[in-house]
């Protein structure tokens, strides 16, 4: 894969309409097709917006243009899948859902445009969309069911329903946890600063945690900070939290100065307290903490499962545009 998001190819380029995110990076490598081999460039231009969409807006208007173009209902249906897959917009899933599985009875592998290959990798994403389904119901039973099809179906994606059941298992043990606020992490000059603080009145405190090995050139974080503004009027203190094992704040504070970062900037005290009760691994890691203490969310920053739970602290909020 090169700079520009594109895996090449001796026998052509490949181009990766899905975002090469962690999240869906598998799913990217094995959703691919030589365009030049198929599409026309008109036609191409509407499979790129319909395998590109990012909003109900442009998922709306890329069907519609498809269709206009006189796509076939597989691949409108495909582009759905995939757009309801890659946003885990589980209330659009549903509204598709039967469209999705129609389109599945006839599945032709060589009309597919994201380079699908059997009707039971097709049939194993409309099992993880109904397993995201069955996760906006709280239908743990059902979902369990459908990611184990899933696995059974398409292997291939094995790190992409993995994934969310990873996600699934931390929320669990989160739920059992209950944040003290006056619980106390260091600012930029050593000095405590209790989580009541950053609180305050607030509905709550979403933590962006880092460490200095993994944060130059942080997407995640840039993201982020464009987004401080609106948290903070939804009543939501976001913080950055450096959790290097030495010198924390003293990371903490040439990174800040560095980057004239404007937001609170704390470290995490000595004892790493806040890593253990948050298992925190990877980073870069986001952990939301309602004005009740409870972990709303606790994972990688800017999914969408993130969004959802600040929507759901806070309904008035809404996300930053994905376009």
């Amino acid at each position: 894969m090169n700079g520009s998001g594109q895996i090449q190819h001796t026998g052509g380029t490949f181009l990766v309409f899905l975002p090469t995110t962690p999240l869906h990076f598998a799913l990217a490598v094995s959703l691919c097709l030589t365009v030049s081999d198929v599409f026309a460039q008109s036609e191409m231009s509407v499979s790129k917006e319909l395998l590109s969409a990012s909003s109900r807006k442009a998922i709306v208007a890329a069907a519609k243009s498809a269709e206009a173009s006189g796509m076939s209902k597989q691949q409108v249906a495909e582009g759905k899948l995939l757009y309801g897959i890659r946003n885990e917009d589980a209330s659009y899933l549903a509204s598709a859902i039967t469209e999705i599985e129609t389109a599945a009875i006839g599945f032709t592998p060589q009309q597919s445009l994201s380079g699908i290959s059997s009707i039971e990798q097709f049939r194993g994403l409309i099992a993880y969309a109904r397993a995201l389904m069955a996760l906006e119901d709280n239908d743990q039973d059902e979902f369990r069911k459908q990611i184990e099809k899933g696995f059974w179906l398409f292997p291939e994606q094995a790190s992409l329903f993995g994934r969310v059941v990873a996600r699934e298992q931390m929320k669990e043990r989160m739920n059992y946890l209950r944040i003290d606020f006056a619980s106390t992490l260091l600012d930029t000059s050593g000095n405590e600063v209790p989580l009541a603080q950053l609180l305050g009145n607030g509905r709550g405190i979403l933590c962006f945690c880092w460490r200095a090995s993994a944060i130059e050139g942080s997407t995640a974080l840039q993201s982020l900070l464009a987004a401080a503004a609106n948290l903070k009027k939804a009543e939501i203190t976001l913080v950055g939290v450096n959790m290097d094992r030495s010198n924390a704040d003293i990371v903490a504070r040439d990174f800040q100065k560095a980057n004239k970062i404007a937001i609170p900037w704390l470290a995490e005290p000595a004892g790493a307290p806040f890593s253990q009760m948050w298992e925190i691994g990877q980073v870069p890691r986001a952990v939301l903490i309602s004005d009740r203490g409870r972990i709303l969310f606790n994972g990688t920053p800017n999914e969408p499962a993130m969004w959802k739970a600040i929507t759901e602290l806070s309904p008035g909020y809404q996300p930053p545009s994905r376009e």
